[in-house]
């Protein structure tokens, strides 16, 4: 299968006629841009100052190594962690009864101090692990029409979906009946809600009829050498009018199960960029590094841009989402990654999510919500990058600065 590369993306790999572009040196996001991009979008996202979202953002690389060095070095106790930026900046330490000290050593004995004066720890039995086990048993329950699920380690909450309002009561029912360890019934929360793929877009475009999905980051295959670009594997694959020259993208590979929706296509004879669109107008961002799923802190800022909705940030609510966990076909693993809120529309597909310089994964879709369901907010819902290689063999390719 081979796909074509759009003049959006012509225009912005193509040489001039005028010859060969001067070649464009990397550099790293500036303090300036990060403040008039994220930080402003992130002050009116949570209600505070530029000034402090600017801050966050900054200490955002910092939480997520914490975020990281717990989980897979951290003490049995670790429960979770999550980032509050009101009233004041302050990072929840999740721990086992009886494990807060544990845990606040652990913070000192990996190296940590200068995170210290934000952190907060919490003993609670909802953590983390045991939200993770009542999602399990959940996904174990038969002829019930579940349709996607997650936790919320911020509230404490399993939730669920069931694909109509009518099929809302009799989930609860099934729930109450279910053994959930020490996570108690009522702390599943249960809406009407499915899964909607959103066709299309990643930074350039593939395609000219608008139908067909476009590039997310590109992306170098590990053992081969070969260079490409990624997008996601649910985007429809037929071949459209001649651009570039009648360069043809060729598909090497795609998956859409377990942790994974996406798809990689050599790019023969075009000059593979290591960076990202950000805005319609073209302007762009080198990729210094690679953020995975394991570091990602709840609440985090990340950043998005699709061909319909374009820029935007946005917080993340969640690490374990699953769009089928409960329907018994256990297509997906319960490690997508769920926004707080609705950030894309029909179109935005295979877009890629970042924070400053650093790639975090490419878009694959939303929850959907409305009069008919009780579930009163949409998530927007991507793939973490990391799951590139191990289901493809490729990576997200960086610059060096």
């Amino acid at each position: 299968m081979s796909v074509l590369i759009s003049p959006l993306a012509a225009q912005a790999q193509e040489p001039s006629a005028d010859g060969p572009a001067p070649a464009e040196e990397p550099q790293r996001i500036t303090d300036e841009t990060l403040r008039e991009y994220e930080a402003t979008s992130m002050s009116e996202l949570e209600g505070i100052t530029v000034d402090d979202a600017f801050d966050a953002i900054k200490r955002q690389p910092r939480v997520e190594e914490l975020q990281a060095a717990l989980s897979e070095r951290g003490p049995a106790e670790f429960g979770g962690l999550y980032i509050e930026y009101r009233p004041n900046y302050s990072l929840h330490v999740l721990a086992e009864p009886n494990g807060g000290p544990s845990v606040r050593e652990a913070i000192t004995s990996l190296g940590f101090d200068d995170l210290k004066p934000f952190v907060l720890v919490r003993e609670t039995l909802l953590t983390e692990k045991a939200l993770h086990t009542a999602q399990e048993a959940l996904g174990r329950i038969r002829g019930v029409p579940f349709t996607w699920s997650d936790i919320d380690l911020m509230s404490g909450r399993v939730l669920v979906a069931v694909a109509g309002r009518s099929d809302v009561e009799g989930a609860r029912e099934a729930i109450r009946r279910a053994d959930l360890g020490r996570v108690p019934a009522d702390r599943v929360h249960v809406a009407a809600s499915t899964i909607e793929e959103q066709d299309a877009y990643g930074g350039l475009g593939m395609d000219s009829t608008g139908e067909g999905c476009t590039s997310g980051f590109t992306v170098l295959h590990i053992a081969s050498g070969d260079e490409g670009i990624a997008n996601a594997a649910h985007c429809p694959n037929f071949e459209v009018v001649a651009h570039h020259s009648g360069v043809m993208l060729d598909l090497v590979n795609e998956k859409q199960q377990d942790s994974a929706d996406a798809q990689w296509y050599r790019t023969p004879g075009l000059d593979d960029l290591k960076k990202f669109r950000t805005d319609f107008s073209g302007t762009t961002r080198w990729v210094y590094g690679r953020v995975n799923r394991t570091a990602m802190a709840i609440n985090g800022v990340v950043c998005k841009f699709g061909k319909i909705t374009g820029y935007g940030c946005g917080t993340i609510g969640g690490k374990s989402f699953d769009p089928d966990t409960l329907t018994g076909t256990n297509k997906y693993n319960a490690t997508w990654i769920r926004m707080n809120s609705d950030m894309t529309s029909q179109g935005d597909s295979g877009g890629p999510w970042f924070q400053s310089n650093d790639a975090y994964g490419i878009h694959t879709g939303k929850t959907t919500c409305g009069r008919e369901s009780e579930n009163t907010e949409c998530y927007s819902y991507w793939m973490a990058q990391d799951y590139l290689e191990s289901s493809l063999g490729v990576q997200v390719r960086i610059a060096t600065p």
